[in-house]
């Protein structure tokens, strides 16, 4: 029987961690999950464009969960955008920047579900 790589085991504990947690849990994962990839895009000449654009796949999911019913979802909503445009250019300060927009929302993010 193969062996799975650690990098094959971890994504499948990933995608199942995901699947089976509650709402906001999954959020936290996906923004987790993002900066993750922008690190990889970061390292990663090659394969920079792939991990860009499962990010952006990501951030589109996020803009779809949010409901915009506030200010706060709604700001939220641009920044998600605002990244996206970023990952877009693809560029190393772009993926720089949109990291910390993002890291700072999902740190955001864990902190009001801790609570």
């Amino acid at each position: 029987m193969p062996r799975l790589s650690e990098f094959a085991i971890a994504a499948h504990y990933a995608k199942h961690q995901i699947s089976t947690a509650p709402h906001a849990k999954t959020i936290c994962l996906l923004h987790d999950r993002t900066s993750f990839l922008l690190l990889s895009a970061r390292s990663s000449d090659a394969d920079r464009r792939l991990f860009l654009d499962k990010t952006q796949n990501i951030l589109s999911q996020l803009q779809s969960a949010l409901r915009q019913t506030d200010r706060v979802a709604k700001s939220i909503f641009l920044l998600y955008d605002y990244c996206y445009v970023l990952l877009e250019r693809g560029d190393e300060s772009d993926c720089i920047n949109a990291q910390r927009v993002l890291g700072t929302i999902g740190k955001a993010l864990n902190d009001a579900l801790r609570q």
